[in-house]
């Protein structure tokens, strides 16, 4: 039993504890209640002759209501008969696991790629951008086997952001985009932005 439940465990940790951005809110609300042990298979069922058996039942059903109350309608029936709620999360592991993460990675690329201002203000564009790239972030899973690949990797992905940000300003932007591109020192993207808000609130 202990065997099957650590094999269960990995599986789950394995998928990306279910979806991962999708479910943010799940796992912050069971942890910030003290349950999260009962759904990575850390507090297993005791045995119903144990004095403990009754208090276990109650706290993993509060999480079973937890999970079902954040899952659509139409997934709910797939875990109502589940028996504890580490097995609804094991479910809803290999549903939302690494096959959909990739989608998911592709879908939010696309999504910030097409982003443009438009009406927004500087400080809205900047931070619909950020909310895209902190949840790419989140799916992102690499193991870096060399410190300074990772490191450059961060740093052309930061480059990019920025070309990405300024990219999609307003072409009255223009003046401050190019001064920014054509300048001798390469700035983080949080200098790139407060340099642009700045110009915003100078109109």
């Amino acid at each position: 039993m202990a065997a099957e439940m650590g094999s269960q465990k990995d599986t789950v940790l394995d998928a990306g504890s279910v979806s991962k951005a999708e479910n943010v809110p799940i796992q912050i609300g069971i942890t910030s209640r003290g349950r999260l042990s009962y759904i990575t298979g850390d507090k297993p069922p005791p045995i119903k002759s144990d004095p403990q058996w009754a208090t276990w039942a109650l706290e993993d059903s509060q999480v079973k209501v937890w999970i079902i109350s954040f899952v659509s309608s139409d997934i709910q029936p797939l875990i109502l008969r589940k028996p504890t709620s580490f097995d609804m999360w094991t479910v809803l592991a290999k549903m939302y696991g690494r096959k959909k993460r990739h989608l998911r990675t592709y879908q939010i690329k696309r999504s910030f790629y097409s982003l443009t201002q438009g009406d927004l203000s500087v400080a809205a564009f900047y931070a619909a951008l950020k909310t895209k790239w902190e949840e790419l972030d989140y799916h992102v899973t690499d193991e870096w086997k060399c410190g300074s690949d990772h490191s450059l990797y961060w740093e052309k992905e930061w480059m990019d952001r920025t070309f990405l940000f300024l990219g999609g300003l307003r072409d009255e932007f223009e003046p401050i985009r190019s001064q920014i591109l054509n300048g001798d020192e390469i700035l983080g993207i949080e200098e790139v932005y407060a340099r642009v808000e700045l110009e915003e609130q100078r109109r």
